[in-house]
């Protein structure tokens, strides 16, 4: 568990670094000698919050690429599918009427691992390059739109995520590449947006639940919209056994389908998102673009009905969910009163971080951590 810790006390360290070193440049802001025309701002690329966001995120990639094949539920399947995929010929690859080349993967990731392959048999290296793939979408999504990116790293890690990556490599790939597809919902670019989501399925085909998405951004929370949110969640959590099994023919349809009582997440959303419209009208008026992030909550606390009932309900449900990571920051940076934003990101944090070392770290079986060449 030691290396989790070490983890969020470094974000924790760049975080205040960056803070002190922000409010000394705000504090000199007036007086031209102390600050030289060519500094730096937060929205160059080489920026205070660049670097040590950068770092922050290096220290949580090295975490997923160093691990042993030991780490993470599924890492021993991808270990062997590697090793599988090295030796299947080219033109099996694009042979479709095969749906179970290796495993149950997806075509893309084949292909992926199969590119890989021509350079490397390390595994290492391997979860090296993957871990890219799943770490830099989320660095510029962060970057560009939360408003407190280390308290959205944080969030990351304590909210189940990391613990995800650790074992998904398929669906966090799809996870961050639906990440990146927000840029495009928010610039309306609808055919930059399939392209991406399509991408996204040729890794995990549970991408496909994310093109509504699209149609989210202009939806205005307006009490009816409200209720309608609310029929929402009565509906799914009534049928909830009949719209999993319906879902999983199209993506598990082995997929055991029972209570499983895993209400604490579903929880954990829809307080969230009901605690957030309260600050909504306010949010808005600081960034439009939050508006979309509210709905996606909104769906997420839906779907997060469904893994009552199924683990398949929370792989949809991490489409949406993963932008919680943005939603909570600008939801605090709404407040006007400094004081109360400082109290409310100190209780976040110490009830996300207690979360998951109480009971969020003991999933997808990431301990004891160990390094690969354990």
């Amino acid at each position: 568990m030691g290396i989790y810790i070490f983890n969020i006390v470094l974000i924790f360290m760049w975080g205040t670094y960056y803070a002190l070193l922000k409010s000394i440049k705000v504090k000199h802001a007036h007086f031209p000698n102390l600050n030289s025309s060519k500094d730096k701002t937060d929205k160059q690329f080489f920026s205070l919050k660049s670097i040590f966001l950068f770092l922050a995120f290096f220290q949580t990639y090295l975490i997923l690429c160093m691990k042993n094949y030991s780490i993470g539920t599924d890492t021993v399947s991808y270990l062997s599918g590697f090793r599988m995929t090295m030796q299947i010929d080219w033109k099996e690859i694009f042979n479709f009427a095969n749906d179970q080349l290796v495993f149950n993967f997806e075509r893309g990731f084949i292909l992926v691992t199969k590119v890989i392959t021509i350079f490397t048999d390390n595994f290492t290296i391997y979860l090296s390059i993957l871990s890219a793939l799943m770490v830099i979408p989320l660095f510029l999504i962060i970057k560009k739109y939360s408003m407190m990116p280390f308290v959205s790293l944080i969030l990351f890690v304590t909210m189940g995520f990391l613990n995800f990556y650790l074992s998904g490599l398929r669906q966090g790939i799809a996870i961050s590449i639906v990440v990146l597809s927000f840029n495009y919902i928010v610039k309306r670019r609808i055919f930059s947006f399939i392209f991406l989501v399509t991408i996204a399925m040729l890794f995990h085909k549970s991408a496909m639940f994310f093109y509504p998405a699209y149609f989210l951004l202009n939806i205005n929370i307006t009490p009816l919209v409200g209720l309608f949110y609310f029929l929402f969640f009565v509906i799914f959590y009534v049928f909830r056994f009949s719209i999993i099994q319906f879902i999983s023919t199209f993506i598990y349809s082995d997929a055991q389908i029972l209570d499983t009582g895993a209400y604490t997440l579903f929880i954990i959303v829809f307080f969230t998102f009901i605690i957030g419209l309260l600050f909504y009208k306010k949010a808005i008026s600081l960034n439009n673009d939050n508006k979309l992030i509210y709905n996606l909550i909104g769906v997420a606390a839906g779907l997060m009905i469904l893994n009552t009932v199924s683990n398949t309900g929370l792989r949809l449900a991490n489409y949406y969910f993963i932008f919680i990571i943005v939603f909570i920051p600008n939801i605090i940076s709404s407040f006007d009163n400094k004081w109360l934003r400082h109290i409310s990101t100190i209780i976040v944090v110490l009830f996300t971080t207690s979360y998951y070392f109480l009971v969020g770290i003991n999933s997808n079986n990431v301990l004891p951590y160990k390094f690969f060449w354990q």
